[in-house]
C-alpha cells in the first residue's frame, strides 16, 4: 500500500506524460484521465476518468453501465475529484514525514545497540583476560563499564519498542485518513 501511495504521489508531480498498466483501482481512480479498456475480448479507448469509465459504461461482466450522472453532478465529481487529489497528497506528504523521522530515529537507535553490545562482547573479553592476570582495578573498570553498557542497552530497547509501536499506529493512522477519503471520493 506504501509504495502504491508513494508512486502515485510521484506521478501526480510529474510534468510529463505517464503510461500505465495496472489492475489496480486505487491507482486507476487517483490517476487515470485516458483509458485503453480490455473488455470481453475487445478494446476501446475511453477519454475520462476510471469512474467516469464505471458511471457511463462499466465491466461487461458486472452488467455495463452503471447509473448516468447529470452534467451538474459530473461537474461536482470533477471538483471534489481535485479536492480529493489534493488531500490525499497532503496526507501522503505528512505521512512520508512523519514515518521518515520515526524510521530514522528506529535506525539510530539500532545503531547504537549494535555499537554497545560490540563494547560490552569487548570488554567482556577484556575482563576475562583480567581476571587470569589478577588484575582487580582492570577488573572493576572493566566491569562496571559492562554493567554501564548493558543499562544503556535496556534503554535502547525500550526506547525501540516505543518507536516502533509509535511507527506503527502513526501508519496506521495515516492509512485509516486515506481509506476514509477513498471511501468519501
Amino acid at each position: 500500500m506504501e509504495s502504491i501511495d508513494s508512486l502515485i504521489e510521484a506521478i501526480e508531480v510529474f510534468d510529463g506524460a505517464v503510461i500505465i498498466v495496472t489492475h489496480s483501482e486505487l491507482m486507476l481512480e487517483a490517476l487515470a484521465t485516458k483509458l485503453i479498456v480490455y473488455d470481453n475480448d475487445t478494446i476501446t479507448v475511453f477519454d475520462g476518468t476510471y469512474l467516469d469509465f464505471l458511471e457511463r459504461v462499466g465491466w461487461s461482466d458486472e452488467g455495463g453501465v452503471r447509473v448516468k450522472k447529470g452534467k451538474k453532478q459530473a461537474a461536482d465529481t470533477n471538483v471534489n475529484r481535485k479536492d480529493s487529489k489534493k488531500q490525499r497528497a497532503a496526507i501522503i506528504s505528512d505521512k512520508s514525514k512523519v514515518l521518515s523521522s520515526l524510521k530514522a530515529r528506529i535506525a539510530a537507535i539500532e545503531e547504537e545497540i549494535t555499537k554497545l553490545e560490540q563494547s560490552v562482547e569487548q570488554d567482556t573479553q577484556a575482563l576475562l583476560e583480567a581476571s587470569v592476570a589478577g588484575k582487580a582495578l582492570t577488573i572493576k573498570q572493566l566491569s562496571q563499564s559492562v554493567n554501564e553498557a548493558k543499562a544503556g542497552i535496556e534503554k535502547l530497547f525500550a526506547e525501540l519498542e516505543e518507536k516502533t509501536e509509535e511507527h506503527d499506529a502513526k501508519s496506521r493512522e495515516f492509512d485509516q485518513q486515506l481509506n476514509e477519503l477513498a471511501q468519501i471520493s
